[in-house]
C-alpha cells in the first residue's frame, strides 16, 4: 500500500522534485558541453557515435544542416557505465 501524503506543502515539494527531475531527464546539451564533461575532443564524440560507443544525437531544426544535442540521461549514463569498469 502506497502511503499518501496529506500535508499539503509536503506534497507539493514532493511533486516540484519530481517535475525537475523529470525535466533534467529530458534536457539536452550540445556536443561542447558533452564533451568537456568527457574530457575528449569533438572528433572522438564523433568517432564514438559512428561506431555506437555513445548515444547518437537528437536531430533539432530543418533543413539541411540540424542543430544535434545529446540528452543529458544519456551522457550521465554513459559517465556512469566508464566509472564501473
Amino acid at each position: 500500500m502506497k502511503h499518501v501524503c496529506t500535508n499539503p506543502i509536503l506534497r507539493l515539494t514532493r511533486q516540484i522534485g519530481e517535475a525537475e527531475q523529470a525535466q533534467q531527464q529530458h534536457q539536452l546539451v550540445d556536443g561542447n558541453r558533452v564533451c568537456a564533461a568527457l574530457a575528449i575532443s569533438r572528433r572522438t564524440l564523433d568517432r564514438w557515435v559512428a561506431c555506437g560507443l555513445f548515444a547518437q544525437p537528437v536531430k533539432c531544426g530543418a533543413g539541411p544542416k540540424p542543430r544535434l544535442r545529446w540528452r543529458a540521461s544519456d551522457v550521465a549514463a554513459f559517465i556512469e557505465r566508464q566509472a564501473q569498469q
